[in-house]
């Protein structure tokens, strides 16, 4: 396969692959891998599981640097 990452349906475990070489890896306990943008996601937010995605805006702190 190409070189890029590559799921398992509803797993943990997913594949990565580079220079025609198939690593295969796992999430940490109680992530899935999401496809969609090769991230490790809890089950209800990952939609190879049936899962939704959840926005979340970055977070920011305005008080470094602050007298």
């Amino acid at each position: 396969k190409e070189d890029g990452y590559y799921n398992i349906d509803c797993s943990e475990q997913y594949y990565a692959c580079s220079g025609s070489v198939a690593y295969k890896t796992s999430c940490a306990a109680g992530l899935f891998f999401e496809p969609t943008n090769n991230q490790c996601l809890p089950k209800e937010e990952a939609p190879v599981c049936g899962g939704t995605f959840v926005t979340r805006n970055p977070l920011t702190d305005n008080s470094i640097g602050s007298d």
